[in-house]
């Protein structure tokens, strides 16, 4: 019988594969070549709105999640940050920079070799995202992940494994459980549903433009390429007050991430770093432990987990205590082995 194993991803998964943490995302939202856009010019006009408010109040503006949360809490209260621009508006340009963003520094390595048949060399090899492909081979699987990229999905499409989005998909495939959203998500305004873009098509028709893309040259080159920009405004969900009544559309997903802890009996975190303030994965591990498998393996791997483990220590019961490890690794470079 397999081992029913548990994934847990948090920011520290994508990051090797190029996706901003917190730390640093407002250094990438000022440098990214869609910064002339107007609704990057309409995030921009709130988040230095926001900036004022150290004259009375506290509030982290370097960090895009609590920005979010606040342009989120104005629309709710009707209060309008900046004078022309309604507050729904503010809030999809923000998550619409947040998609941007994350998915022009998704960093997809191709690898370019001369044919006979192309006048320079022709992309003959896409490589898996760095992290990502040591985990599409373990059999029995979930992934639950904080994350809204589509590394993860992407990897596993290379790699022929099949997917689906669980709580918002039904499929005999690997589930992967997106508790904060997902770039290829939409909210349908009219039906308030949850729409999922296919993301094996965008991965599909990406490929063939890279494979029909010759370049100047005879030597083996490495290009770095990205996911193209999405075009619709993503379901991204802070991890905020509001997440609890103003994501009820994706509650299912939450049932599928509890259902998933339930039957596990192997857990892997990896790069999360179980932040104080969050709550919400708290109580969704405290509830989705409670059941009678028993688990036999808890791994924190992170760069930083002899800071992280602290935490995880905090939020274990006593059973765990004994299956506890930690690893000090980036996840960049462990391999398949790894996981075995």
């Amino acid at each position: 019988m397999t081992t029913k194993r548990v994934y847990i991803l948090g920011a520290g998964a994508s990051a090797p594969s190029g996706v901003p943490v917190v730390k640093g995302f407002f250094n990438a939202i000022e440098d990214s070549k869609h910064s002339g856009a107007k609704h990057f010019q309409t995030f921009m006009r709130g988040y230095q709105a926001l900036r004022g408010v150290h004259a009375k109040g506290r509030l982290d503006t370097q960090n895009i999640e609590e920005v979010l949360g606040a342009f989120e809490l104005a629309q709710l209260c009707e209060e309008q940050l900046v004078n022309d621009v309604d507050p729904k508006e503010l809030v999809d340009a923000a998550k619409r920079v947040i998609g941007d963003v994350i998915a022009e520094r998704s960093k997809i390595r191709v690898e370019y070799r001369t044919t006979s048949n192309t006048v320079g060399p022709s992309a003959s090899k896409i490589e898996p995202p760095l992290g990502y492909r040591s985990l599409t081979k373990t059999k029995n699987a979930s992934f639950i992940t904080f994350n809204q990229d589509l590394m993860l999905e992407y990897a596993l499409w290379l790699d022929k494994v099949r997917f689906h989005h669980a709580g918002l998909q039904d499929a005999d495939s690997v589930p992967i459980i997106k508790l904060h959203g997902s770039l290829n998500w939409e909210r349908d305004e009219k039906s308030k549903a949850v729409m999922v873009h296919d993301p094996n098509k965008v991965f599909a028709s990406q490929r063939r433009e890279w494979f029909d893309e010759p370049l100047p040259g005879n030597d083996t080159l490495i290009h770095e390429k990205t996911l193209p920009t999405i075009a619709h405004t993503p379901l991204i969900v802070p991890p905020s007050w509001a997440k609890y009544a103003h994501y009820l559309p994706i509650s299912a997903v939450w049932k599928a991430a509890v259902a998933a802890l339930r039957a596990a009996q192997e857990i892997y975190v990896i790069g999360y770093s179980l932040p104080e303030s969050d709550f919400f994965f708290r109580h969704l591990f405290a509830i989705g432990t409670l059941s009678d498998t028993r688990i036999r393996k808890f791994l924190l791997i992170d760069p930083n987990a002899g800071q992280t483990q602290a935490r995880y220590r905090r939020l274990l019961g006593a059973e765990l205590e004994h299956v506890f490890e930690s690893r000090a690794s980036s996840f960049g470079g462990m391999k398949e082995a790894d996981f075995e």
